[in-house]
């Protein structure tokens, strides 16, 4: 017993000894270099790099902020101008390094006023976030090549302002007929972010736009009616071309880059000779389209009128919107009269148009991922009563069944993602079972259905859009736990419904949903705070949208609205007291007096 205690001894001491050797050896962090040669130019605080750094501090004026570069902008953070104190720190990852000195300066800003002119007489509103300010002609006359400045104030110009560089005023009746035939070029500014709507309309003397990288959106109207370009380069940063951004432009080459993602309402179209003399006409030139697998989205008759375009390519199987008659009017859709089923090539399973005809009762093509909008365009005069989405099809445009009046019977299945705005709105549908995997139901999806008297909502649903179930004979609805939004009006005019169960998990109401719809008792899963939560920000959005009267007649009728509904609140236990509470009994909201 002695022996075993002795050797657990020597162990421990020498455990002990190893410890203070270790310790001993180690070396305390070495403190890092401090950051050197600060300067700033174009508002762009710079340093020199620190070996080993895993990061800067910069505090100007005892305010801090934190970067990995070697770099920070002050576009928003000295905005008055004048004399400012500036210390950069380097941080180590305090095992073997530890954080620098800081090293200190002085640096003298000029002030930048939210709005103002140039020199040339340009003129520049500073943004919402003061990142950089937007840009529209001001004094400056538009004949000519146009070079537009990158900065402002030492700020760059990140926005062409809407309406920015047109020939005729925003409100003049005139604004989209008249062409500029004096701009011969533009040159846009270097750090360009985003081109505002009918910022360039008309442009007839210029064959070719290159944007800069960097530009993320190009917005509704742009570049509307730029007859003579024939080239337009997009940069790689490119995310969204809104609707009509390139109407009526006479394209004869079209580049889309990986990394674009939507395409707005006829964003590349043609308008088709019809005779209208005052609306100038296009040339169609664009022969092919090939489409990154970044798109995810291309809207209604994005395409229309281009005549001459043969060949679509898609290059991935992201696209998840495909608005109706996309490419209609153009070359390929006419070259597709042997085909009943119209896939598009290159994409899995999205069915552009389905031509064969539609009995009282059909079905969805079994290979079928993905329903455009322009799939089924005679099915509203059709007489269909019945139809079949069979299982795999996970996404249907939007409006896809709408005005099938005479609808009356739909079977989804498992695997539909969404059920998007006004799918089957105006139809005759009395019931639906909603699969287990659809999360949203858009906007006005069964709007005015007037015979639809019950639907079952799976455990799979988070949002409800605005207006989705107005207007029906619903008298039940009964919502899962994990509905997390309520739209606007969204079981309004459902003049049978008696009884609602709304879930514990709901957070936004978007608006009264139950507005004109006498005689409901809600069962809300929460507490009386939790209800009247939800209504403060509802009110909030009213006092920002309308003037002060205005707000305040709507704010009586919303609380109206919450407090003449019959109300009961969720409580497990019987209440000590008696009040508007509620629980289950045999899977039934049913109150406890």
């Amino acid at each position: 017993m002695k022996r075993k205690l002795f050797v657990i001894l020597m162990l421990a001491l020498l455990a002990f000894a190893v410890f203070i050797g270790v310790t001993a050896c180690q070396k305390p962090p070495e403190a890092l270099q401090s950051p050197l040669d600060l300067t700033v130019e174009k508002r762009i605080l710079t340093w020199d790099a620190v070996e080993n750094a895993s990061g800067y501090v910069v505090r100007v004026d005892n305010n801090t902020y934190e970067t990995e570069e070697c770099r920070l902008a002050l576009y928003s953070i000295a905005m008055d101008g004048g004399d400012y104190r500036v210390e950069v720190m380097a941080r180590g990852d305090q095992v073997t390094y530890a954080d620098s000195a800081w090293t200190q300066t002085v640096i003298t800003l000029s002030k930048a006023p939210a709005q103002g002119y140039d020199e040339k007489g340009f003129q520049y509103t500073l943004l919402a976030d003061k990142s950089g300010y937007e840009i529209s002609k001001g004094k400056v006359s538009l004949r000519g090549d146009l070079v537009l400045p990158d900065y402002y104030c030492d700020i760059p110009v990140t926005r062409i302002a809407n309406y920015g560089f047109t020939l005729k005023e925003r409100d003049d009746v005139s604004l989209f007929t008249t062409l500029n035939n004096v701009t011969t070029s533009i040159k846009f500014p270097a750090h360009l972010e985003s081109i505002g709507g009918t910022s360039f309309p008309g442009l007839f003397l210029i064959e070719e736009l290159a944007l800069p990288d960097g530009v993320r959106e190009i917005e509704d109207f742009a570049f509307y009616n730029a007859l003579n370009v024939k080239r337009i380069v997009l940069p790689k940063s490119i995310k969204i071309i809104g609707d009509h951004a390139f109407g009526n432009a006479g394209l004869k080459e079209l580049t889309l880059p990986e990394g674009l993602e939507t395409i707005g309402e006829l964003a590349f179209a043609c308008d088709l000779v019809d005779g209208n003399t005052t609306h100038p006409q296009v040339s169609s030139n664009l022969e092919s389209v090939v489409f990154p697998s970044s798109v995810t989205s291309i809207g209604p008759r994005a395409f229309e009128g281009q005549l001459k375009l043969g060949t679509i390519q898609f290059s991935g199987n992201d696209l998840q919107y495909l608005g109706k008659n996309a490419f209609k009017s153009t070359l390929w859709y006419q070259s597709q009269t042997d085909s009943d089923v119209i896939f598009l090539d290159g994409l899995d399973g999205v069915l552009y148009e389905d031509r064969r005809p539609v009995s009282e009762e059909f079905t969805i093509p079994a290979d079928t991922k993905v329903i455009a909008g322009n799939a089924y365009p005679g099915i509203m005069r059709s007489g269909v009563k019945k139809v079949v989405i069979p299982a795999g099809v996970k996404i249907i445009t939007t409006a896809v069944f709408d005005l099938c009046e005479t609808l009356c019977e739909i079977v989804l299945s498992e695997g539909l993602e969404s059920i998007p705005d006004q799918t089957f709105s105006y139809t005759a549908i009395e019931k639906v079972v909603i699969p287990n995997s659809v999360r949203h139901i858009g906007r006005s999806a069964f709007a005015s259905c007037v015979n639809l008297k019950e639907v079952i909502f799976p455990a799979s649903l988070e949002t409800i859009g605005a207006r989705a179930f107005a207007g029906s004979l619903l008298t039940e609805v009964v919502l899962p736990q994990g509905v997390r939004e309520i739209g606007e009006n969204a079981f309004s005019q459902c003049s049978q419904l008696e009884k609602v169960v709304i879930p514990s998990s709901l957070q936004t109401l978007g608006g009264f949903p139950f507005t004109s719809t006498a005689g409901v008792t809600v069962f809300y899963g929460n507490t009386t705070e939790s209800w009247e939560a939800m209504r403060l920000p509802l009110e909030e959005a009213i006092k920002q949208k309308f003037d002060p009267s205005g707000a305040d007649m709507r704010i009586q009728a919303l609380r109206e609205l919450f407090t003449t509904v019959k109300i009961y609140y969720y409580s497990e236990e019987q209440p000590t007291s008696r009040g508007s509470y509620w629980h289950y009994v045999d899977g039934v909201a049913t109150p406890w007096w």
